[in-house]
C-alpha cells in the first residue's frame, strides 16, 4: 500500500515543547465517567437509576447517615496558570434529619504529583481537613486549598483536630482551609469564609434545600450554579474568588475573595468531596466545567488542499500563548484524520 508522506515544518517541533490549554468538560448526566474522573466512597451516577437515562447527576453522598463520597480529576495543570471552574450542585434530602441538613461538600486542589490519592476526614471536615473524632488525623494528601461549602457549619470550627476558625456553628457557608502539613497544629489551617445567612432552615440563601421533599427541587424552586476562579498574582500567591447564582436567570453573585500567602505545588488536581453525619443530605453534582484562564490558541494548517497518494506535503501547527504566563509540563497530541474524518494510523496510512 502506498502511503503520504508528511514532513512536519519546525514549529512543530518547537510546540511539542510547548503547552496546551487545560479543559475538562463533564455533564454526570450519563452512565459511565469518562476516563479522567476517578470516583470513590459512595460516589455513584444517577443515570438509570434514580434519574432517567442521560438525565442524571453524580450523587457524592445519599441522604442516609455517615456518608462519604469524593470524585477528581486525573489530570493536572501547571499552577502558574490557575483554574477556572463551574458547576450546579443541588443538596436536598426526601426524609427529615433533625439537623438541617449536614454536613456538606468540598472542592479542593492537591498535589498532582502524590503517589496515591487519600481524602481527609468526612464528617464536618467535609473530605478536607482532619476529623479526630472519625479517626482521621491528617487532611487530604498533598491538600493545597479546600473550599467547602457548608451546610451545618462545622468545617469553620476550631474542633475535631480542625486548625483555626470559630468556636461555634456556621450554618451555610463558605470556608477556605490551607496546605496539609505533616504537623497536626498548622495543616490545614483556616483562611477565611462568609455566611449566606444565620438561619439552618430557610431557603433563601442557603447552601442547601431545607424543604423535606419526596423529589429533587426543580431549578424553579432550588438553583445553585457555583463559578470559583484562582487566579495567579504572578508572585507565588492566587486571588481566589467564589460566587453563586441562583436562579436560572439570576447572575452571579460574588461571596468571598482571598488572596493565599503560601505558594502552590508546580502541578495540581481538582477534586470534590462529600459528607453527611448525624444530619444528611443527597450531594449532588453535574455541568462541570474547568479550564485554565487566559487564552491559549491551537491552529493548524497544511500547505495543499488535496494531494495524491505518495504525495509530501507539510503539516503545521501553531500553538499561540495570549498571556504572559510562561507555560511549562503541558502534553501536547494531535490525531490526523482523513477525509471521512477517520484516524490516520502512523506507518499504515502516512509516514513522517
Amino acid at each position: 500500500m502506498k502511503k503520504l508522506i508528511i514532513i512536519f515544518s519546525c514549529i512543530f517541533f518547537f510546540v511539542v515543547l510547548t503547552k496546551a490549554q487545560f479543559t475538562v468538560t463533564e455533564t454526570f448526566m450519563g452512565s459511565s465517567l469518562s476516563s479522567d474522573i476517578i470516583s470513590g466512597g459512595v460516589a455513584t451516577l444517577t443515570s438509570g437509576n434514580a434519574d432517567p437515562i442521560d438525565e442524571g447527576w453524580l450523587r457524592l453522598t445519599q441522604a442516609a447517615g455517615n456518608q462519604r463520597g469524593y470524585a477528581y480529576v486525573n489530570s493536572s495543570f501547571p499552577s502558574t496558570l490557575g483554574v477556572v471552574m463551574e458547576f450546579e450542585y443541588k443538596t436536598w434530602r426526601n426524609k427529615s434529619d433533625s439537623y438541617n441538613g449536614a454536613d456538606g461538600f468540598s472542592v479542593f486542589l492537591f498535589d498532582a504529583t502524590i503517589p496515591s490519592f487519600a481524602t481527609g476526614g468526612y464528617g464536618g471536615s467535609l473530605g478536607y481537613a482532619p476529623n479526630s473524632s472519625g479517626g482521621t488525623a491528617t487532611g487530604l494528601t498533598g491538600g493545597y486549598l479546600g473550599i467547602g461549602f457548608d451546610e451545618y457549619g462545622n468545617f469553620a470550627v476550631a474542633s475535631e483536630g480542625r486548625v483555626g476558625g470559630f468556636t461555634s456553628l456556621r450554618p451555610n457557608s463558605v470556608t477556605l482551609r490551607g496546605a496539609t502539613t505533616s504537623n497536626s497544629a498548622t495543616t490545614n489551617p483556616y483562611l477565611t469564609s462568609v455566611q449566606m445567612q444565620t438561619s439552618s432552615s430557610n431557603n433563601t440563601n442557603s447552601v442547601d434545600y431545607n424543604t423535606v421533599t419526596s423529589t429533587r427541587p426543580s431549578d424553579a424552586t432550588f438553583y445553585r450554579k457555583v463559578k470559583i476562579t484562582i487566579i495567579p498574582t504572578g508572585t507565588g500567591s492566587y486571588v481566589i474568588t467564589v460566587y453563586w447564582q441562583t436562579s436560572t436567570s439570576g447572575s452571579y453573585v460574588q461571596l468571598l475573595t482571598y488572596t493565599t500567602t503560601t505558594a502552590p505545588p508546580p502541578s495540581l488536581k481538582v477534586g470534590f468531596a462529600a459528607s453527611t453525619g448525624g444530619g444528611f443530605n443527597y450531594h449532588e453534582i453535574r455541568n462541570l466545567y474547568i479550564t485554565t484562564p487566559g487564552n491559549l490558541r491551537v491552529t493548524k494548517d497544511v500547505n495543499k488542499s488535496n494531494v495524491n497518494v505518495g504525495d509530501q506535503l507539510t503539516y503545521t501547527v501553531n500553538i499561540v500563548n495570549d498571556t504572559p504566563a510562561a507555560l511549562t509540563n503541558i502534553a501536547f497530541a494531535d490525531t490526523l484524520k482523513a477525509g471521512n474524518g477517520a484516524p490516520l494510523v502512523l506507518g499504515t496510512d502516512f509516514e513522517i
